[in-house]
């Protein structure tokens, strides 16, 4: 079948939001730190749960971002000259992103890596106190499982913490935008560009998603974020106290895996080998089990 100018340009669309978006290539390993439960559970059943954001630690997140966008694309509205094309869309991302970022909370749903390796202030906030593990992703396979569903899930991405790298980011991506949608060889109009418009709004606007207040610099954290899915999709999970809405991503294929870390107050001589053999019996035979070098005395 012959490509159509809504398909050219939606694929020019997506070059130019892989070009602009925040990316990191030196990071080729990703670690999530978490208790022995949530191990057993994402090595069991090769799924990883997304959890709504509106409960993670940083309360502000939700809104942080939200705010520079909004300044972002108003400056763009400010300063468009006349006759271009993404103008309206522009007009349109404001009036979603009001809407988006109004139900933000209840369609925000993230799992989150860090990208160091045995790192102390990842053990005590998220591997249960340093009691827990750490699951250490091949990025690049990740990036291939990701690619190869149809879900609306970004690949892993860098938080980016504070303001500045993001509002240059979301400025570079609606000036390509913008010239894709006027370009003569696409002459979108009507319910094209309408389509082609709501694609760009939904990029433009995880730009606000993956930018942190800078006082949560030190857990240099990655992100894989969905807010498209179907409500009958969220399951529900007891944490802390508190009923936690997440979203599962299964079928997570075994290659993924590369190495579990023992947290500091795990033993290894009582827990390198049953460990070995839990990964054996469910298909990850081939991962690194290793201990936690940090020399943190256990209590007595």
């Amino acid at each position: 079948m012959m490509a159509t100018a809504l398909d050219s340009a939606r694929r020019e669309l997506e070059e130019a939001w892989k070009d602009c978006r925040p990316t990191c290539d030196s990071a080729e390993r990703l670690f999530h730190y978490t208790s022995l439960e949530g191990l057993l559970g994402i090595v069991k059943h090769k799924t990883l749960w997304l959890s709504n954001v509106s409960t993670f630690n940083d309360t502000s997140e939700l809104h942080y971002g939200g705010e520079v966008i909004m300044e972002v694309i108003n400056e763009a509205l400010q300063s468009q000259p006349p006759g271009q094309n993404l103008a309206p869309d522009l007009e349109a991302a404001v009036e979603k992103g009001k809407r988006f970022i109004e139900h933000l909370p209840s369609h925000y749903y993230a799992f989150c890596f860090c990208s160091d390796h045995d790192r102390l202030c990842q053990w005590r906030a998220y591997g249960a106190g340093a009691a827990g593990f750490e699951i250490g992703f091949s990025r690049s396979r990740l990036e291939g499982y990701l690619a190869s569903k149809r879900w609306r899930v970004s690949d892993p991405m860098p938080m980016l913490y504070g303001k500045p790298r993001m509002k240059k980011a979301a400025r570079r991506f609606i000036s390509k935008a913008q010239a894709i949608a006027g370009s003569p060889e696409h002459a979108l109009k009507g319910g094209d560009l309408d389509k082609l418009n709501d694609e760009f709004a939904f990029k433009l606007f995880l730009f606000p998603l993956a930018v942190k207040n800078p006082s949560f610099s030190e857990e240099k954290e990655w992100r894989i974020i969905q807010v498209g899915f179907d409500q009958k999709d969220v399951k529900f999970r007891p944490h802390h106290g508190i009923t936690l809405p997440y979203l599962e991503l299964p079928g997570v294929p075994p290659e993924v895996f590369v190495s579990v870390t023992l947290g500091p107050k795990v033993d290894p001589d009582f827990a390198d080998e049953p460990m070995r053999l839990f990964l054996k019996c469910n298909e990850l035979g081939h991962v690194e089990v290793r201990p936690s070098k940090i020399p943190l005395r256990a209590p007595s």
